[in-house]
């Protein structure tokens, strides 16, 4: 029973660690937008 659990767990941090790169890719559009409209 142990070895499904951690695999969920492993899934969970695997999205958690997408999601976070999700979020950093938004914000360095943001960033890039924001620096192109600035010049």
């Amino acid at each position: 029973m142990e070895k499904p659990n951690t695999k969920v767990v492993n899934f969970q941090e695997y999205k958690d660690r997408k999601n976070k790169r999700e979020v950093n890719r938004d914000e360095l559009l943001k960033l890039i937008k924001k620096i192109v409209t600035s010049k």
